[in-house]
Parts: structure tokens; sequence; C-alpha cells
């Protein structure tokens, strides 16, 4: 998922890749018991050139949580670009 913006100053951009991270680690425990989770990989990306952030979320789940990881996912990196839009719009 890829969110397009303006340039942004440095500290906002940290700002908003630590939110994104946040949020999406919070989506997934939400879903998940923390003890379920065998690893969580979030990767929050800002590309200057193209102006825009992405989020990869790598999940590997216990198969006793019956969930599937790819869509719990992908849910959580919208999560974590809907956290991310609300920094950079709201400032």
């Amino acid at each position: 998922m890829v969110i397009a913006v303006k340039p942004l100053p440095l500290e906002l951009v940290k700002e908003a890749c630590e939110v994104g991270e946040s949020a999406a680690r919070k989506y997934v425990t939400s879903k998940v018991n923390e003890r379920l989770i065998n690893s969580l990989d979030i990767q929050v990306k800002y590309e200057e050139e193209e102006v825009l952030f992405s989020v990869d979320v790598f999940i590997d789940l216990s198969p006793l949580t019956g969930v599937d990881p790819e869509r719990l996912a992908d849910e959580a990196a919208d999560a974590a670009l809907l956290a991310i839009d609300k920094i950079v719009r709201g400032k």
C-alpha cells in the first residue's frame, strides 16, 4: 500500500514512520494474542524522490490462531497508512 504526499521535513517523516509502525503493531496484537505471534516484521519506508510512504508487514503466526496471516498483514498495513495519513495531512 502506498500514500503519495508533498515533500516533508525530516522530523515529520520520522514521526510518521514511527506512528505507522506502532499502528500496524497495535492492529496485529489487537487481533491475535502476542504469544501466538512467532514473528512480526513491519517496514515503513518513505521515498523522497517519489514522495510516498509504503508499509510492508510480514507475520508468522501459530497455526492455533486460525487467522490468515496475509490478510492480517494487509489489514495492518492499511491501519499503518491511515495513521501516517493523519500525521502527514494533520500538520
